[in-house]
């Protein structure tokens, strides 16, 4: 996507940055607005997940969780995202006052990660805008709060946070669960969260709560209208511009999300396996075109890509699926096959992921332009 101009990237870059392991500030934050951040609650979708495990536990050995009855393990290398919608706080951001504080509560299971926090910016067409990453001790044998505080740089509307954990070895008959299923290297979390400050209301709701009245305000638009609601996310992870074509010189949004179609749980021998991906892709220019990238983790922890190639439809090696993409095909078939004994049983995890034209997500995940769609069915040996 395109990127800021080079004057607000270098303002973004040198933005005021935090790490502690104690929250000592004066600023008024707002609730946390994070879906779920703790593992109290049964989990749908609201963290997106790739690669790596994550589970909902009540206790890891003899550890148990930070507060309540449930915590969260990230098991192997893992990527954990949510998309949070900011446009509320539009004029406060735009006005470049905006900061966000993302933490959470850690200790170590197993291993010896590296974790860190990223945080994306993007704009109301979803375009990308930047980033700012910070390396946190996940290691520790005790619960311990992490957080980082950043600068939101203006006319952000979407933030991405991550939390990323990298496990350099493997930790083979050293996990907690080593005799139960595939050894990893383990991280606990609990209690994340996500605020952005401001003033004991966000800047928008103040605004329209005095619409009738002339405003005062210093930033002086209290009588400006607001185009932050014509760009609103949706239960998907999509950003779609629905302002109109009133100003003949907008671009159109670039709208780009991902889901698998329902399937059963479980399929044994001479069942039929069907996988179909539902696509909602428009791009705003051929600049912003993607590549569809899907993967098949196996039940040994193996990673195959779905290729071009129709007479080599996999690969172990990391390539997308469809190339230089700008409009979608709403519903297609990735996949068909009949469960026969000399398959492999066990469970089986489909990815799949729009990424910027010519980028590899497995080296990094900054030209990821959509939410991870990911289903998964048993392979039984009845």
């Amino acid at each position: 996507m395109k990127r800021l101009p080079t004057a607000l990237m270098a303002a973004a870059m040198t933005s005021m940055f935090a790490t502690s392991t104690f929250a000592a500030d004066e600023a008024e934050w707002s609730p946390n607005l994070l879906l779920k951040p703790n593992a109290e609650a049964k989990l749908d979708d609201e963290w997106g997940v790739w690669k790596g495990g994550f589970s909902r536990l009540s206790y890891y050995g003899s550890i148990f969780p930070h507060q309540g009855n449930f915590f969260f393990r990230l098991a192997g290398t893992v990527k954990l995202t949510q998309n949070i919608n900011v446009s509320d706080y539009a004029s406060f951001i735009d006005n470049g006052n905006a900061e966000v504080k993302v933490g959470s509560w850690f200790r170590l299971g197993v291993g010896t990660p590296e974790c860190s926090f990223i945080i994306q910016y993007y704009d109301e067409n979803a375009a990308y805008l930047t980033e700012n990453s910070e390396s946190i001790g996940c290691d520790v044998a005790k619960w311990t709060e992490q957080q980082t505080i950043k600068t939101v740089p203006p006319v952000t509307r979407t933030i991405t946070a991550e939390i990323r954990v990298i496990q350099p070895t493997a930790c083979a008959g050293n996990s907690f669960w080593a005799d139960s299923m595939p050894a990893y290297c383990d991280v606990l979390l609990d209690d994340a969260y996500f605020h952005i400050n401001s003033s004991s209301t966000a800047p928008d709701e103040a605004s329209s709560d005095n619409e009738d009245e002339t405003s005062n305000d210093e930033d002086g638009q209290g009588d400006e209208t607001s185009n932050d609601e014509d760009s609103t996310p949706s239960e998907s992870g999509e950003t779609v511009d629905d302002s109109g074509d009133s100003d003949e010189t907008s671009t159109t949004a670039t709208t780009a999300s991902l889901h698998f179609t329902e399937i059963k749980p479980l399929y044994n021998i001479g069942d039929i396996v069907m996988i179909d991906l539902v696509e909602n892709l428009q791009v705003a220019t051929r600049f912003h075109r993607v590549d569809l990238w899907v993967a098949i983790e196996l039940p040994d922890g193996n990673l195959l890509f779905m290729t071009e190639n129709p007479f080599e439809p996999f690969s172990l090696k990391p390539q997308s699926f469809k190339s230089s993409l700008d409009t979608n095909q709403p519903t297609h078939r990735v996949l068909e096959f009949e469960v026969v004994p000399t398959l492999l049983s066990g469970n089986y995890t489909f990815y799949a992921v729009y990424v910027k034209e010519g980028q590899n997500p497995m080296n990094s995940f900054l030209g990821v332009r959509s939410n991870i769609a990911i289903t998964r069915i048993v392979l039984g040996n009845d």
